[in-house]
């Protein structure tokens, strides 16, 4: 029987897709032009475009209760194209993908890869000075989820 990769955060640095040799070997050997083109214009803009779209709930859709603007990335997913940025090395569009992914998901696993990624370029991110501003957004995101989670357990409770 076949079983399904198992996306868990455990091992988050195995999880990409792995990418053909000559894939990576085309990007490095593409010009900075092409490949910044290529991960900050088209990557970046199809991650920020792949998400829940707002349609109203139908028989067809009504099982998935999602927000319209939620990421539809899996872990799977985000982890090949912080590859892909990885080896282009454009550190920019990695940070605005996380930074923006942390507004767009609840999704547990993607925030732990997310901070997965922030200590694995924690010094780049420092020489680009936006360490400060990212872990103040990550603490943000942090509390705006233990508020939920505290007004959830008042309404369960409540009911009693």
């Amino acid at each position: 029987m076949t079983v399904p990769v198992d996306d868990s955060s455990k091992d988050a640095g195995d999880i990409a897709m792995a990418l053909p040799v000559q894939l990576t070997e085309l990007i490095l050997s593409s010009s900075r032009f092409c490949q910044l083109r290529v991960t900050s214009q088209w990557l970046l803009e199809t991650v920020k475009s792949y998400v829940v779209k707002h349609i109203p709930i139908g028989e067809d859709n009504w099982r998935v209760m999602t927000s319209p603007g939620s990421s539809l990335l899996n872990g799977r997913q985000f982890a090949t194209v912080v590859n892909v940025m990885e080896i282009a090395s454009d550190f920019y569009s990695l940070l605005e993908m996380c930074t923006w992914l942390m507004d767009h998901t609840i999704d547990k696993t993607l925030l732990t890869y997310v901070v997965n990624v922030a200590k694995k370029h924690h010094m780049v991110w420092a020489s680009m000075s936006v360490q400060t501003k990212f872990a103040q957004d990550i603490l943000a995101k942090v509390s705006m989820e233990r508020k939920k989670a505290n007004m959830e357990f008042t309404n369960l409770v409540s009911c009693f």
